[in-house]
């Protein structure tokens, strides 16, 4: 990102950086294989950010901290498809049971980590997440997955809104381009979270 734009931000007052809490949770946004199929519309190179969520899933289990998944589901008449699918007709592929709308394969919950069915972008809209996140007695929200100016910066948006700290992992987002990635990464941070590196994420918890 343009450095004169980072700092006409920062003089401003955005993009300040804001402490974790000591409890955190990573969910991972619609990683589905709608994404990395080769006749998908939505198909993008996301080998190394899915690799990198493993990445981090595995650091968040090893440590026993809550990790959760989110998946855009839609039925199989598209009766509940809504303004969302009306603006992005593509998302009709995300029909429940079609092979699309699965996760990746590289990417399977475990045990006591849900699945959270959605259809809209922001992961808190219309599901129970807030819930399991208060019940599980989470203070920051640690978002990776597909895409970054999409369903990941509503995450975070909502995540900030809900009075979670929230973070953007920004070696476990992707987007179709990287123009909007960076810049969705930029205003994540000037205004609503944290964007780090998962080791930046793991040195802050060991510390």
């Amino acid at each position: 990102m343009d450095g004169g734009l980072a700092a006409d931000y920062e003089a401003a007052g955005f993009s300040r950086s804001m402490a974790l809490g000591s409890s955190p949770a990573l969910v991972v946004v619609d990683v589905q294989r709608g994404y990395v199929l080769p006749d998908s519309p939505l198909v993008g190179d996301f080998t190394g950010v899915i690799a990198r969520i493993c990445d981090a899933i595995d650091v968040f289990r090893e440590r026993a901290w809550p990790v959760c998944f989110t998946q855009v589901v839609y039925a199989r008449d598209l009766s509940n498809l809504g303004v969302f699918g009306q603006k992005v007709p593509m998302l009709s592929m995300f029909r429940a049971g079609e092979q699309p709308t699965a996760l990746v394969r590289e990417l399977q919950p475990i045990s006591a980590e849900p699945v959270f069915e959605k259809q809209n972008p922001s992961a808190f809209f219309g599901t129970t997440l807030h819930e399991w996140l208060l019940v599980a007695g989470v203070d920051t929200l640690v978002v990776a997955g597909l895409t970054t100016s999409g369903c990941v910066r509503a995450t975070v948006v909502d995540g900030m809104s809900h009075g979670f700290m929230t973070v953007a992992l920004s070696d476990g987002v992707g987007d179709r381009r990287p123009e909007p990635h960076e810049a969705a990464l930029f205003d994540i941070q000037a205004k609503y979270g944290e964007v780090l590196l998962l080791d930046e994420l793991v040195s802050l918890y060991s510390s």
